[in-house]
């Protein structure tokens, strides 16, 4: 009964190890708020991050977006005050950015809800979902790329 319990517990330990190594932190990027986890702007959360964080990007007009690691960035959407969406969102206004470039070191990360001027993509398994593109979208950018589901 003894090894039974001893079995039990290293187990538990084992379990408790895996899912505080894997754990992810959300951290904000917003103009207006303050507080843990919240930065001023994109480059200040991604120093904080480590791989597998989440960025959440907050209605504004913010610093270009330049990934380096293997993050989620997710902004609010885009066209949320007109047609069908109008009166559904506190803030209605889209996480803008001129460019948003991943390169070398954002293998594996994604970009959903921002609306961006142009896209640069430079680096393995890109998923880029729901974002508002009104420019140019560059493919392959600066060295070849596989994988980039949008």
């Amino acid at each position: 009964m003894k090894k039974l319990a001893t079995s039990v517990f290293v187990l538990l330990l084992t379990a408790a190890a895996t899912l505080s190594a894997s754990a992810q932190t959300i951290r904000r990027v917003s103009t207006t708020a303050t507080g843990t986890n919240i930065y001023a702007t994109f480059a200040l959360a991604q120093t904080a991050a480590t791989a597998g964080d989440i960025i959440q990007m907050e209605p504004g007009n913010h610093a270009d977006i330049t990934v380096t690691k293997n993050l989620t960035v997710v902004g609010p959407g885009y066209f949320l005050g007109t047609g069908f969406n109008t009166g559904l969102q506190a803030n209605s206004q889209a996480a803008t950015v001129s460019y948003i470039y991943m390169g070398t070191g954002s293998a594996g990360a994604s970009v959903a809800g921002i609306t961006a001027s142009n896209v640069y993509l430079g680096a393995d398994n890109i998923t880029l979902q729901r974002c508002y593109v009104t420019g140019t979208l560059y493919l392959n950018y600066g060295t070849g790329v596989a994988n980039v589901n949008n």
